[in-house]
């Protein structure tokens, strides 16, 4: 009696099928994940972006920012700088558009809300929003 030795056609080719289907499927995986993170990454850069906004609001006086003709729009590049400053649209460097408002609140003219809002620019995914309140000081 003669044993053979090795794989027949057949079994060599539903191997190589199964392996091809996992490989595809491990591939879909890879290419989700690496668009998940990206779009993670931008929105903490537009969080981090959005806070400073709102801290640098914070400093300025109250009649200063409740003066400001809503909404102020600019543009900013990667690290957060302003980039195309008085412009309508963005320039070559620009990478994310902030814009933001102060209005008066309905239940108190001496609060502001005070809206920050960062996004990329164009169709990407991964904006923040913050919102807050201030209050006028009275003496």
């Amino acid at each position: 009696m003669q044993h053979s030795r090795g794989f027949s056609l057949i079994e060599t080719l539903i191997a190589t099928t199964l392996m091809a289907g996992a490989l595809v499927s491990l591939a879909q995986f890879v290419g989700a994940a690496a668009q998940s993170g990206a779009a993670a990454r931008t929105r903490a850069l537009a969080a981090l972006m959005a806070s400073q906004k709102m801290e640098q609001i914070r400093v300025v006086p109250w009649n200063a920012v409740a003066s400001v003709p809503a909404p102020v729009t600019e543009f900013l590049d990667a690290s957060g700088h302003q980039r195309c400053p008085n412009a309508n649209v963005p320039c070559g460097d620009a990478v994310f558009v902030s814009k933001w408002s102060a209005t008066h609140a309905q239940f108190s003219t001496g609060v502001l809300i005070i809206e920050v809002d960062v996004r990329p620019v164009g169709q990407g995914h991964g904006s923040a929003t913050l919102v807050s309140a201030r209050g006028r000081m009275t003496p």
